[in-house]
């Protein structure tokens, strides 16, 4: 008997959580550098989760929401500069949104270095800040979140083998899929950010293992739907 097999990105593809993770990573980098944020009001704030938008494209995990963040506060308020990356840019006036998002790829290194951050660290922050809104107001961080239309419905009905392969932590998708879709995926089923490396896991636990199967199957498929 034949069957397909689905392995999906989550945010951008099934989950639009653009605001929900821009409001987190504000929230996780006022804890990281509160002396920053001591001339941002709630107008900036608006601002900030406003840019985030534009500036989502590249995201490619969670944590460097915190980064994007911290560089538009550096927009707002000049006197919270504390990096080179205008001069990378060669702007004499600043850094703008446009900048960030064409030069992202050297400007997040230059940052990390400069800033004195480490990867492991954003991620266990970012992680914690989203952990303590859902404790304190599960449906505030749910309501931040929102299903593309169609999505919630095409996985409650469908009849393939759903598998989840993510850059966001797994007990997130986890819980938006349940309390936001009304699906519950088995967690062996979802690889998220701290099971390995996105690409690896495609590979070694959902591919190559499909193969052997489709091999004996041979109306069976394998779809890929995956997004930077």
């Amino acid at each position: 008997m034949g069957g397909h097999l689905y392995a999906l990105d989550f945010d951008g593809v099934l989950c639009d959580s653009c605001g929900e993770s821009s409001l987190s990573a504000v929230k996780a980098a006022k804890v990281r550098w509160p002396s920053v944020f001591e001339h941002i009001d709630a107008t900036m704030e608006g601002w900030i989760v406003e840019q985030m938008y534009t500036l989502r494209p590249v995201v490619e995990t969670g944590y460097e929401n915190l980064l994007l963040v911290r560089l538009l506060v550096e927009i707002l308020v000049p006197s919270a500069r504390h990096s080179s990356v205008s001069y990378m840019c060669k702007v004499s006036e600043g850094l703008s949104v446009q900048e960030i998002l064409e030069n992202w790829l050297k400007l997040k290194p230059t940052i990390m270095s400069e800033w004195n951050e480490d990867r492991e660290s954003l991620v266990d922050l970012f992680g914690r800040i989203r952990d303590e809104w859902i404790e304190n107001d599960l449906p505030g961080w749910i309501g931040a979140n929102r299903f593309y239309p169609g999505t919630a419905d095409a996985l409650k009905f469908s009849s393939s083998e759903i598998y989840i392969v993510t850059t966001k932590q797994g007990r997130f998708a986890e819980a938006l899929l349940k309390e936001l879709a009304g699906i519950e995926i088995p967690s062996e089923r979802i690889y998220g950010l701290g099971t390995g490396l996105v690409h690896y896991y495609l590979r070694s636990k959902i591919l190559e293992p499909m193969r052997l199967t489709l091999r004996n199957r041979c109306n069976s498929t394998c779809f890929l739907l995956y997004t930077n």
